[in-house]
């Protein structure tokens, strides 16, 4: 079997991709959470309940990647999170993490995440790619 592919965060700057193929990559990323009931999300509110979970678990394998002091942070508002949502959404949102690190683990930057529309049937996920603000390296 194959080793997945690790999360790491080049230290020059690197091209950030447009757009749309973000909001379709973090759709793709998103939609088990998205769609937890296969029915999908009841309202549009569940709907940004979701998709800014589903940010949170994108972004934070980038900041423990950089040694930001934001991943402790996220981690425990995280963890408070999953302590008080149902088991099933508890174990997509680990599933998310471990995702992150792995299979999308080629996309080294951090998310913006929107939602345009005024019904679920009618949403757009918009999504944009943010680079990571890294310490510089030290001078020899």
């Amino acid at each position: 079997m194959k080793a997945s592919p690790q999360l790491q965060i080049p230290a020059e700057p690197f091209a950030l991709p447009d757009p749309a193929s973000v909001s379709e990559v973090f759709r793709e990323y998103a939609e088990p959470l998205l769609y937890i009931d296969p029915a999908g999300p009841a309202d549009l509110q569940t709907m940004r309940t979701s998709l800014g979970l589903a940010m949170i678990c994108w972004n934070l394998p980038v900041y423990e990647a950089i040694g930001s002091p934001l991943y402790a942070q996220g981690m425990k508002t995280l963890d408070k999170i999953k302590a008080q949502v149902p088991a099933p959404v508890a174990t997509c949102l680990q599933r998310l993490l471990e995702d992150r690190k792995t299979k999308f683990a080629q996309w080294p930057f951090l998310t913006t995440v929107e939602l345009l529309g005024d019904d679920v049937q009618s949403a757009l996920i918009a999504a944009e790619a943010r680079r990571p603000k890294t310490k510089p390296a030290p001078r020899a």
